[in-house]
């Protein structure tokens, strides 16, 4: 049997009191609601750092993120990127991503639609493997 994952590690840096205290609050209230967060985090040194070592959700903490440079970095950017692996080498099982977030847009990248659109046009041109 093969364990699949989605893992990665992104970190805010040069966190002041009020947005450490907003950001632990808001994964507070969100282990709450949740039975389990999505991904993990710990504060250290002035940042915040969120992983996830077996598997993540990047789109959960993108949002989560929006909230805090809506609130706090109307002006700065987050940028996560993400790699999905299998235990095994199974074929189409290994890929990744990226998110880049704003306080006013949330962008994905996903290689497997850039793939499928670039064999597509390939097809298209009676391009074959």
């Amino acid at each position: 049997m093969a364990n699949n994952y989605l893992q990665f590690s992104e970190a805010i840096y040069d966190l002041n009191s009020e947005e450490k205290d907003w950001l632990q609050n808001r994964l507070e209230q969100m282990e709450s609601e949740e039975s389990e967060l999505p991904f993990e985090y710990a504060f250290r040194n002035g940042l915040v750092n969120f992983f996830a070592e077996e598997y993540g959700d990047p789109y959960a903490l993108a949002e989560l993120v929006q909230e805090f440079l809506a609130k706090f970095r109307p002006n700065k950017f987050f940028a996560i990127n993400y790699s999905e692996t299998c235990s095994k080498m199974r074929l189409e099982e290994f890929s990744g991503g990226a998110v880049f977030v704003t306080a006013h847009s949330i962008e994905y990248c996903n290689p497997r639609q850039w793939l499928e659109t670039k064999i597509s046009e390939a097809f298209a041109k009676n391009i074959k493997l």
